[in-house]
């Protein structure tokens, strides 16, 4: 698979393959904490929408620039939240701490390294 020149470059469409929607999976894992499945769900359905396909292994994407890329919008959106909820006069206690989750994750998604070839 052809690597994009940096991890925050855009990648191709997915291709749709025959194997299982990684949401399905996500559901059969943690589908029993309340409110999940139907997130989980309404996410794959816009996929489906967006992309033709929901979201598959294999579908010929970097998976690791993938979660990269959204934990970084995770991170800078999380933040948001939190100075809107200080600016406004909220506690931003939560989404500060939600914030910090997510650089971790970052961070995290980047130790990961290269797939094995």
């Amino acid at each position: 698979m052809s690597q994009p020149q940096t991890l925050l470059d855009e990648q191709t469409a997915p291709i749709p393959n025959e194997g299982e929607a990684i949401a399905n999976i996500v559901i059969r894992e943690y589908g029993h904490i309340e409110g999940l499945t139907g997130l989980f769900e309404i996410r794959k359905q816009q996929g489906i929408e967006r992309y033709g396909v929901a979201l598959q292994p294999f579908n010929g994407r970097d998976a690791q620039i993938d979660a990269l890329q959204e934990a970084v919008d995770l991170t800078v959106y999380l933040r948001q939240l939190a100075e809107e909820r200080r600016l406004s006069g909220q506690d931003p206690t939560e989404a500060m701490a939600a914030y910090h989750q997510a650089v971790f994750m970052v961070r995290r998604v980047l130790k990961l390294g290269a797939p094995d070839q």
